[in-house]
């Protein structure tokens, strides 16, 4: 490196000093310490946010009746703690079992199993179902026997049911007819015993000689 004499004018060549790389060690080091720190701090976060999310999941997976949300936690939380994952096994296992006797109640098509379900496992599911097919068999036993009593019993059973308002209508509709027969039954016997009474009068006793 040469620089100029300010005296003579002359240019004198000078070494040129080293540059020290200490403080770039420095920075660099502080640099790495910091993305260690960050990356266990976001490895812990990541743990705790698992852990909360497990947590949850389980907690809804125990209060639910559906065998498709417990098998979704089994499925995703492979890791979950063992106790966690017995209870939601176990419980899969009774929900299963539950559907095993609802399809044997289907088949059955007995309203008096479907009563005896629903009293057994009144938070199931299938108990929407249940009330939905025991409506159909109380319709069709009532249009079957077709008559006043029948209707106004499946109209007492059933003041939300799908068939409500046929019923209601079949009922209306007997008891109109009923009430028309019995006046017209009324009038006949009023007519019969009038035209008896008519009769009677215009009879001439027979006269003795």
């Amino acid at each position: 490196m040469f620089v100029k004499c300010p005296d003579c004018g002359r240019e004198i060549e000078v070494e040129e000093p080293k540059r020290s790389h200490k403080g770039l060690w420095i920075v660099l080091a502080i640099v790495l310490l910091l993305g260690i720190g960050a990356g266990g701090a976001g490895y812990f976060f990541y743990e705790q946010t698992q852990g909360q999310s497990e947590q949850y999941a389980y907690e809804n997976a125990i209060q639910s009746n559906e065998p498709a949300v417990l098998q979704n936690f089994l499925d995703i939380y492979v890791t979950a703690p063992q106790a966690h994952r017995e209870t939601v096994t176990d419980r899969l296992e009774k929900l299963k079992k539950i559907d095993a006797e609802w399809m044997n109640v289907i088949r059955s098509k007995s309203k008096t199993a479907l009563l005896k379900y629903m009293m057994l496992y009144p938070q199931n599911v299938h108990n929407i179902e249940a009330r939905l097919i025991i409506d159909s068999l109380d319709w069709e036993l009532a249009a079957n026997v077709n008559t006043i009593a029948s209707y106004k019993t499946y109209l007492d059973n059933h003041s939300d049911g799908l068939y409500f308002d046929v019923a209601k209508a079949n009922y209306e509709s007997l008891t109109e007819e009923a009430k028309r027969q019995e006046a017209q039954q009324k009038g006949d016997s009023l007519n019969a015993a009038i035209q008896q009474q008519e009769s009677q009068a215009v009879e001439v006793p027979a006269s003795g000689l």
